[in-house]
């Protein structure tokens, strides 16, 4: 059965434009408009130098969360929201260093370092790890627990802001949206401070 036509419209929006390789142009533009503005408005660190991953400090807006360590991250609590570095990513491809194994253990190096500092206190009282990714599913890979997020309005608006962003920065461009990403759905990540100060004394 084919989709309903309404939700063809805004992936067809989409196509008005051009993007790739950290390039967008046309309706494009606007996702790396609002990506500037939300790095301005929500500034984060670098994982380390070289790496994927980017961090800041916040706090936990959700309902409370029991992890599989029995870690319970409740509302207000201090958390680690990691984002991928978007730009970093598009450099190695561009400089045709990528494969998923070297950003694999890119990614581990990032969170070992991040781990590190929590260990040494440098973050605060924090109790957790949490991102948001549209490959949320292949966190378990890296030591995450992954949460499916709902299937409403809220995260169709940020399935659609990833999809976009995946665009700008992968060299396939629009042709991205094309094939998996425009069918995969947001999902929550999660590891407990306890659980990645362990992952990090492995390495």
């Amino acid at each position: 059965m084919s989709k309903p036509r309404l939700d063809r419209i805004p992936w067809a929006v989409l196509g008005w434009g051009r993007a790739g390789g950290g390039r967008a142009a046309g309706v494009v533009s606007v996702w790396a408009g609002w990506e500037r503005w939300m790095l301005k408005r929500h500034p984060s660190l670098p994982a380390r130098s070289g790496g994927l991953l980017r961090y800041r400090v916040e706090r936990h807006r959700g309902p409370d969360r029991r992890l599989g360590d029995g870690t319970v991250i409740r509302r207000g609590d201090p958390i680690v929201e990691l984002h991928f570095d978007n730009r970093a990513l598009s450099e190695m491809r561009r400089a045709g260093r990528y494969s998923t194994w070297r950003a694999v253990r890119e990614l581990r190096a990032d969170l070992a370092a991040i781990a590190s500092r929590a260990a040494a206190g440098e973050l605060g009282p924090v109790v957790a790890l949490h991102g948001v990714s549209l490959m949320g599913a292949a966190g378990g890979v890296l030591g995450f627990e992954s949460v499916a997020l709902p299937h409403d309005l809220r995260h169709a608006f940020e399935r659609y802001f990833l999809a976009g962003l995946d665009a700008i920065y992968h060299p396939a461009g629009l042709r991205r949206l094309e094939g998996r990403v425009r069918d995969r759905w947001p999902a929550e990540v999660w590891m407990s401070a306890a659980q990645a100060e362990v992952l990090a004394s492995k390495r």
